[in-house]
């Protein structure tokens, strides 16, 4: 009566396929690709015959194109099919990536992330699985984002890195949570079981497998059950542990569950009952995987050992002997592929991170442009408000200046006019004589002495602009080149040259900074404005402003300054 059901039911979906199938020419691409879409969770076959179908009666477009080979590849995976290339799907996450559908690049990043795990590349499905957490827009399909985030805890769980793998687990269990799924539950917390098992914590890897155990189908249960033994055998509960192996065994539906429980039987029994384990260690050798065949015969040679049959021993010895060798030549390939995709997952995730802030720091961005230009305004108008109200003091100030200049000519006058008055008076009383002679030669010394001094100070300025340093820093074509001690010698030279510098800007500005000096030592050796904020790696224009600042400093002290640079030049 069953297999009647079976083959009715199998009738039934053939006809019901070979009915879809026969209906689709003519049919528009995108309802092709909608149909086979709602087929894809509740009967994932039929979808992944309708694709294939469709590729060839079908004309895509390339949107309909990356959409069929997104479509496809999820179709593959969950019928189970082993992916053997990502030409489809790295086509459909190129568009994607192209476009404004961060739904579909989401589930794009998920599916190539699952063709390079299928295809050995772990280090890559890493990648998307991050790149696919990176996405911040349309996060709503909980069910996806539980899978990407337990497949990146497993990734990190066989790379060993246990403390990165609980935090994605975690956050896989939230959101299956709200999806509402129970299978998938069941999966996550077996997972994190087996973490917490890693970790030696044992008591909490029972808590998590016993409840993914209640969560559990009949496909998923026997591993359970395997792995919830296993940790009662590591707490030396051996009832428990036996309980749940005897019901492992009972409800196994798959060959690797078998055989995994028959080695897990095995080793229980190996001290209690050689004969019992025997059989479960023979049954668990007929196994495919090399490192179960292994496990049994190791658990045979103990068997044989205690029994004292030697032969047996010895032969289980040469067996196992060459599947180590097969193993380790299969470690050495896997290690040699794992060395040629090493890839540093904490960069990655900080990349990732980096994206996941994008958003959010070209926002401030923005903000800030606008605030700049807003501040950039205000400062402009400032500037020329501030320009005009200078311009104006400044004029104010020539004018003053122009008055005291007047007033000096005029003493000049009639001090000339004082001479020529003494002249004829000499002329015309010789009973002053002595008088005259005596302030004419006191008026003449004092202007000697003052033509002395003007001739004196050229000469110095002539051996100043002679010495190495003076024509370091004029001849130099990339002022980079200029050191803190070529700095400091020049500052050295100058005080050498005119003694009396340095002390007199300190006796008209006490508080001068250093910066301020320098600015006056490089004016002394006529550098001009940029090159001197090129040297002091400031702005022209904060230079500007510094010099400006020293002038007005020293106009307060003495109102006879009338120019900085000529002030300064002045100095001797």
């Amino acid at each position: 009566m069953k297999c009647g059901t079976y083959i009715l039911l199998s009738v039934l979906f053939l006809c019901i396929v070979s009915s879809l199938l026969g209906c689709q020419k003519g049919v528009p691409p995108t309802l092709l690709l909608q149909q086979a879409e709602s087929l894809m969770e509740t009967n994932p076959d039929t979808a992944y015959l309708l694709l294939k179908k469709a590729d060839a009666t079908a004309s895509f477009n390339r949107a309909q194109r990356a959409e069929w080979n997104l479509l496809v590849t999820q179709a593959m995976d969950k019928t189970y099919r082993k992916h053997t290339t990502d030409s489809l799907i790295r086509a459909a996450v190129d568009y994607y990536e192209q476009g404004e559908n961060p739904d579909r690049l989401l589930l794009a990043y998920y599916y190539i992330g699952r063709v390079a795990q299928d295809l050995g590349d772990a280090p890559r499905a890493q990648e998307y699985y991050l790149k696919a957490l990176g996405i911040e827009a349309h996060k709503t399909d909980n069910y996806l984002l539980a899978l990407i985030n337990d497949h990146i805890g497993s990734l990190y769980t066989r790379q060993r890195v246990y403390d990165k793998a609980l935090p994605y687990l975690k956050d896989a269990f939230d959101y299956m949570k709200k999806a509402e799924n129970a299978k998938g539950l069941s999966f996550v917390l077996r997972d994190m079981g087996r973490v917490y098992r890693q970790l030696g914590k044992i008591d909490e890897a029972i808590t998590y497998y016993t409840e993914a155990l209640e969560n559990a189908d009949e496909i998923s249960r026997p591993s359970i059950l395997v792995e919830l033994s296993n940790c009662h055998i590591a707490l030396k509960e051996s009832n428990k542990a036996q309980s749940y192996l005897q019901e492992a065994l009972s409800c196994v539906n798959d060959s690797i569950d078998y055989y995994t429980t028959c080695l897990t039987l095995g080793r229980f029994y190996l001290q209690t009952n050689p004969d019992t384990a025997l059989y479960y260690l023979q049954e668990s050798e007929k196994s495919k995987q090399l490192t179960t065949q292994a496990a049994s015969l190791l658990g045979q040679i103990k068997i044989a050992k205690q029994k004292k049959e030697w032969e047996k021993y010895a032969a289980l010895h040469i067996r196992y002997s060459d599947i180590e060798t097969l193993i380790a030549r299969q470690k050495h390939t896997n290690a040699i592929r794992e060395t040629e995709q090493l890839y540093n997952y904490q960069l990655m995730e900080k990349d990732i991170t980096l994206s996941q802030l994008q958003n959010t720091l070209l926002k401030r961005d923005l903000a800030l442009v606008f605030l700049f230009s807003a501040c950039i305004l205000f400062l402009f108008f400032w500037y020329i408000r501030t320009s005009h109200k200078k311009e104006k003091e400044w004029e104010n100030h020539y004018q003053k200046m122009l008055k005291e200049h007047q007033k000096k000519e005029k003493k000049v006058e009639e001090d000339q006019y004082r001479i020529n008055e003494l002249e004829h008076i000499l002329k015309t009383s010789a009973s002053n004589m002595d008088d005259y002679l005596r302030e004419k030669k006191r008026l003449e010394l004092n202007m000697k002495q003052v033509q002395n001094a003007q001739i004196n100070k050229k000469e110095i300025d002539i051996l100043f602009k002679q010495t190495s340093i003076y024509k370091l820093f004029h001849n130099t074509t990339n002022l980079g080149e200029i050191t803190k001690e070529n700095m400091n010698e020049l500052i050295c030279e100058i005080n050498i040259y005119y003694p009396n510098f340095r002390s007199t800007l300190i006796h008209y500005l006490p508080q001068i900074t250093e910066t301020d000096l320098q600015i006056c030592y490089l004016l002394k050796t006529d550098m001009g404005t940029s090159d001197i904020g090129h040297l002091l790696s400031t702005s022209i224009t904060a230079t500007s402003m510094r010099k400006r600042r020293l002038f007005e400093k020293l106009f307060q002290v003495n109102s006879a300054i009338t120019d900085l640079q000529s002030f300064i030049h002045s100095l001797f």
